[in-house]
Order: structure tokens, then sequence, then C-alpha cells
């Protein structure tokens, strides 16, 4: 049986396609990009845009046991500028998902984002949606698709909603997550740019525990909050980095405290393992 990964050349696809192929699955990645040829027989690569029905509709689907729809636009800055490119593929693109996989278990990977502000905290699932950018409205619009494909067609669909998530591979680019970013400037013997007094709290969770999550929730048919459960400071974090520090304006309109409840995805018996102060260790050896 064949596992299909959207997205699967993205940052956290590709570390998915890794774990899922160390374990024996044949793996199918979905991806809009060109993606490089890989020397492992158990990867294939379909070069397929998910706005594109008639494609997707010529993947031989008898065999699919598993879709984990990871493709998306991701940053919350650029969604402002391209609305409507954000809610084309999110939303869009995941509904071509959902219809063209309906008969196999999907995981959609969400996104902390659909929350928006929440006046308490730690952030449970049951939650009121409220999304402050394109980028969390098109995310919420995508799951209220899930839930009615659940609805109409009883779908096997699991819902996952990623917090500050980081690890090898990210992209050091102006959209990249803070952990990226910070990075690529202690590698530069630049100043780490803090925003505003650095008391913003985030909620970090390593790459490879956010895919051991999605595995350990695949068929569940819920929506599963994926994250440490830990608050950080983003001042401690870039004391985790470098001494050299510079504050600079905050952003209007930011989130000011964002942190998890985990304890649902936690009584299927997933933990997460690395703790943020390893992994941005390891990230910083990896960078030298």
């Amino acid at each position: 049986m064949t596992v299909v990964v959207t997205g699967g050349l993205g940052f956290i696809g590709k570390h998915l396609v890794e774990v899922l192929s160390s374990k024996g699955k044949d793996v199918l990645i979905i991806d809009r990009k060109i993606g490089k040829s890989v020397n492992n027989s158990r990867i294939k690569i379909l070069n397929i845009d998910i706005r594109n029905r008639d494609k997707l509709e010529e993947i031989e689907k008898k065999d699919v046991e598993e879709v984990y729809h990871l493709a998306a636009k991701v940053s919350v800055p650029e969604s402002f500028e391209k609305p409507v490119e954000y809610f084309n593929i999110n939303t869009v693109g995941s509904s071509n998902i959902f219809e063209t996989f309906k008969d196999s278990k999907i995981l959609y990977v969400s996104s902390a984002a659909v929350y928006g502000h929440c006046k308490k905290l730690p952030i449970k699932e049951t939650y009121e949606l409220s999304p402050l950018s394109p980028y969390g409205l098109s995310k919420m619009l995508a799951e209220e698709s899930a839930k009615e494909y659940i609805r109409l067609y009883g779908s096997n669909i699991t819902i996952v909603r990623p917090f500050n998530v980081y690890g090898p591979g990210q992209k050091n680019n102006q959209y990249a997550g803070v952990v990226s970013i910070f990075l690529e400037q202690w590698k530069k013997g630049k100043a780490l740019t803090v925003r505003g007094d650095g008391n913003q709290v985030r909620d970090f969770v390593h790459v490879k525990d956010v895919c051991e999550a999605m595995i350990k929730v695949m068929g569940k048919k819920d929506v599963f909050n994926v994250a440490s459960g830990k608050k950080t400071r983003i001042i401690d974090l870039a004391r985790m980095i470098s001494d050299k520090i510079k504050f600079v304006p905050e952003i209007s309109g930011e989130i000011k405290y964002s942190w998890a409840d985990i304890k649902k995805i936690k009584r299927t018996g997933w933990r997460p393992k690395i703790p943020l102060k390893k992994g941005i260790e390891e990230l910083k050896e990896l960078h030298v």
C-alpha cells in the first residue's frame, strides 16, 4: 500500500517522508515544486499542483492507504500581500485533496494560526477559532471543508494544528520562523533582532516530534494540537543562541502569548521528546 504526502518537498514534508520510508512505507510525494530524484526505491515524486483537479484524478488511488496533506502556502506576512493565492492553494487545493482521496485516511496539517488571540491559555482544541491573517483564515476554511467531508461522506480525516515548528532544513528567508532567522543572524555574527521587549511567548516543537505525532494520530478522525506544551519567551530563545541581541520595534497586531494545551494528543501515547535547548544546540552545530 502507498502513503501519499502532499508538500513532501517542503520543510516538514521532507522529514515526514524520511520517517515514513524508514518505517518501510512506499511514499508518493505530490508537490508543485520540481524535486531532485531520490536514491530510494520506496519514494516517488509527482510534480502536481493541488489546485489541478484533473491531474490529481489521474493518480492511481486504489492502493493509496493514507494521505498526509501538508501542501500549503505558510507565511503570515506574505498572506496579506497575496490573499487570493493563499485561499486558492490552502482552501480550494485542500478541498481537491479531500475529494480526490475521500476513500483513504487523510491527515490534514492545519495551523495554530487558526486560533488568533486567545484570552485563556494554554490553548485548547475546543477554543473558538478567530484567525488574524489571510493565512490563518485559509487554514480554518480548509478545516471546515474537511469537517463537511466527514459529515457528508463519512471521510476519515484527522486535523492537526502544529504550533511553532523548528528544525533542520527550515528556510532562511524573510518569511522564515524565528528560530531559523535567529540562527542565520548568529551564523553571520550579527546581533539577533528581537521585536518589542521580547516577552512574547511561543510554543516551539521540533519537526521530528511533529512527524511522530502525525503518524501517531493518523486515522483518529479528530482535532489535535501538536506542540511541546511549554511556553518560551522570545528573549529567552534568543539567549539560547547568542548574547548579542538588538531590540527592534514590534509588529502591530502580533499575538503576544501563544502556547498549547497538549493533554488530548498525549492521551494517544505521543510525547514531545526533544527539549528546545537540545534542539537549538544541535541546530547551532549544523550552522557552524
